[in-house]
């Protein structure tokens, strides 16, 4: 069994309102959360994993978590509106591991819409939203996976540009994956109370604008009904949606794949 116990449970002295059970492995921090949601946990629980051996990300693709060269953790947050308040916990995770990456290690970190994090046009992490129903609440849980020490052979099998911090770091000793969790969580107490303050969508969606790699490039939009969308990401929607603009036709994206079309140099 992968999820027995937690080798440890905190109460980060930084941050407290956050509950960190700590795993040396699990098949997937976002499944382990679902269950302890269904459970009653209550929001500010926070896994994070060793490694992962079933690891998921989007579109049921599975996601490289290898023991000691990756950054994996889950976060349960309590949710009032199910699908917009997922877009908008997937962005507040976003900004603020790119906000962490660059204190951290200053690496520029954008993001790919919806919830990709790349440098200089590789992957170097992964957002998952997923949401736990009772009949009494909702709640969202949102996983992130950070690249830390892997290299190019190991970042190889995942089919698409990839990169991690060794590679953009390589002058660091190491990578250590708890020294990420402080500042990260610090920033997600943050920007949840500013996502949670009148008005303050609007902010959380002009900092992801500001971090977007996506707009202003020709990309192709592959949707969930298998019809696709080709044309410029011109913009976002109230709630975090894509605009691409087709001729004299805009499309509006909810969920699906983008491809960014430009080439990267």
């Amino acid at each position: 069994m992968h999820n027995t116990s937690p080798q440890a449970e905190t109460l980060t002295p930084l941050n407290p309102i956050w509950r960190v059970q700590r795993f040396e492995s699990l098949d997937s921090t976002n499944r382990y959360i679902l269950d302890q949601a269904r459970l009653g946990a209550k929001e500010g629980l926070v896994v994070i994993a060793d490694e992962q051996v079933k690891g998921r990300g989007r579109m049921q693709r599975s996601w490289s978590s290898p023991k000691g060269k990756s950054f994996s953790a889950s976060v349960l947050f309590d949710s009032e509106r199910t699908l917009f308040d997922a877009q908008i916990l997937v962005k507040v995770v976003s900004l603020a591991m790119c906000w962490t990456l660059d204190k951290l290690y200053s690496l520029d970190a954008g993001i790919k819409w919806p919830n990709d994090l790349e440098v200089r046009g590789k992957k170097i992490a992964g957002v998952l939203a997923e949401v736990a129903g009772r009949n009494d609440k909702t709640q969202v849980v949102v996983g992130i996976g950070v690249n830390l020490g892997q290299n190019e052979e190991e970042l190889s099998v995942l089919g698409r540009p990839a990169t991690s911090v060794f590679l953009e770091r390589p002058d660091l000793e190491s990578v250590p994956a708890l020294a990420l969790l402080d500042d990260f969580l610090a920033r997600i107490s943050s920007l949840l109370e500013t996502a949670r303050s009148a008005g303050g969508t609007v902010m959380i969606l002009s900092h992801y604008r500001d971090r977007c790699t996506t707009l202003g490039q020709s990309v192709v939009a592959r949707l969930p009904s298998g019809e696709t969308v080709e044309g410029m990401a011109i913009d976002l929607g109230n709630d975090g949606e894509l605009i691409i603009s087709a001729g004299h036709e805009r499309h509006i994206v909810n969920a699906g794949d983008v491809e960014n079309l430009n080439v990267w140099p």
